[in-house]
């Protein structure tokens, strides 16, 4: 798998040099998403996507990077909706799963020394 960073509206590729290209052969391969958008952050003027190439063009698949912010953030995490105290009740967590105890494994140890 490549790949590349690809401008939405010219559909160039972010080159080797460091500049825009229309030909795929000339496209930097970034080898993984995160290092594609890392190289993004200092270029978010241009309405880019991320393209995962797998070698067939069938196959590709391209995910959109906003340049702009959707939605400015005012609360913090812990006191965005959903998060946090709500209704002044504290936030419990989530039950553990009980563990099983050693009688399951006593039973199958006595069934494996069962002699018929």
């Amino acid at each position: 798998m490549k790949v590349f960073l690809r401008d939405t509206e010219t559909k160039e590729y972010f080159g080797t040099n460091g500049k825009w290209t229309s030909k795929l052969s000339g496209a930097r391969d970034f080898g993984h998403g995160a290092e594609a958008i890392k190289c993004w952050v200092g270029r978010a003027d241009r309405p880019v996507e991320i393209v995962f190439s797998f070698g067939n063009v069938r196959y590709d698949l391209a995910v959109a990077l906003n340049s702009v912010p959707t939605q400015e953030v005012t609360a913090p995490l812990d006191k965005a909706p959903g998060r946090g105290k709500q209704d002044g009740a504290p936030i419990t967590p989530p039950r553990k799963r009980p563990q099983l105890r050693g009688s399951r494994l006593k039973n199958k140890s006595r069934r494996g020394n069962q002699t018929t």
